[in-house]
């Protein structure tokens, strides 16, 4: 389960790929790390909860992070749709849209570790914070010292572009993701950068 079948020219297009790269690839190679790491047993845990009606099953819009093939990531909205096939067995479906207005220059986006460490980034983040694919890989980034304020609750945040207009910064409730983020990447080799 979870390998690509076949995928339209608009799917490799979005995320990078040559459609032979693609087809018979795992879909993990289109996630971050974080979420990849956990895909299987999401799936398996998930899949029971779906609502299954006539031999089909429909999800609701899922919206996450994506992994372009250059490493940066980008947020999209997933609708999972099944339908049996000629062996009897079920097929799935991907809806995948982006939402334009989400993908500019002045949204960066950040996927941390439960320990604050920026493990993905979006291509915003170098000119807006001077953070590469390269510097994650090389380095560990620690969002605990570059904003040591961010993810205290007793103190209001307010960021700002060097160009001094304000920027919004999204704070999803760690017990939601607790349960999909269970360990932090391998940080062997890497040395601590702020």
């Amino acid at each position: 389960m979870g390998y690509i079948k076949n995928c339209n020219l608009a799917f490799c297009k979005l995320f990078g790929y040559f459609k032979k790269e693609l087809v018979g690839a795992n879909i993990k190679v289109i996630m971050p790390e974080l979420i990849s790491e956990h895909h299987d047993k999401f799936l398996t845990r998930n899949l029971d909860n779906i609502k299954i009606s006539c031999c089909t099953l429909t999800t609701q819009d899922l919206n996450t992070l994506a992994l372009h093939k250059n490493r940066y990531i980008f947020p999209i909205s997933i609708k999972l749709l099944s339908t049996p096939n000629l062996l009897n067995d079920m097929q799935y479906i991907a809806k995948v849209k982006i939402d334009k207005k989400m993908i500019t220059s002045s949204i960066c986006y950040l996927l941390l570790d439960k320990k604050g460490h920026v493990t993905a980034i979006s291509s915003s983040c170098v000119s807006m914070l001077h953070i590469s694919t390269y510097t994650i890989a090389n380095y560990i980034v620690d969002m605990n010292v570059m904003a040591p304020t961010l993810f205290r609750k007793d103190l209001p945040y307010n960021c700002f572009h060097k160009s001094g207009s304000a920027l919004k910064v999204f704070h999803p409730r760690a017990d939601q993701l607790s349960t999909l983020l269970t360990s932090t990447p391998n940080s062997r080799g890497r040395d601590h950068l702020p």
